[in-house]
């Protein structure tokens, strides 16, 4: 097994990182990158997603936080909204490269969601 330890010296202190809780292991391999996985499971893991959830980005980007989510919580349903139309298409390049998760992505502005009152249960953003 490998490990990932930060180490920051500086003239009078010396701080080590060891990760000790958790190893996440990566489960999306995108075509367009974007926030680093670890990061997009900490966003769902801290959320607290339960089975039949339907958890909504707001600013879906391309799709990261919502296609590495769904990859560890497969019984939730994701929507991502996206205003700018390139970032949607990358969204959608990403998604279609992961069949089997049930993301949705739709085009609009998240100061005015096409989504009805009451239709999610958790935001991711």
């Amino acid at each position: 097994p490998t490990m990932t330890v930060c180490v920051l010296l500086y003239p009078t202190v010396a701080l080590v990182g060891l990760p000790i809780f958790h190893r996440v292991q990566r489960k999306g391999n995108f075509l367009h990158k974007g926030l680093h996985h670890t990061i997009a499971w900490g966003l769902a893991s801290t959320a607290r997603l339960q089975d039949g959830d339907v958890v909504l980005d707001p600013m879906a980007g391309k799709g990261i936080v919502l296609l590495e989510a769904a990859a560890f919580f497969p019984a939730c349903t994701f929507v991502g909204v996206e205003l700018d139309a390139e970032q949607l298409a990358k969204a959608h390049e990403n998604s279609s490269a992961h069949p089997s998760v049930r993301c949705e992505l739709i085009h609009g502005d998240a100061r005015d969601l096409p989504l009805g009152s009451g239709s999610v249960d958790v935001i991711l953003c």
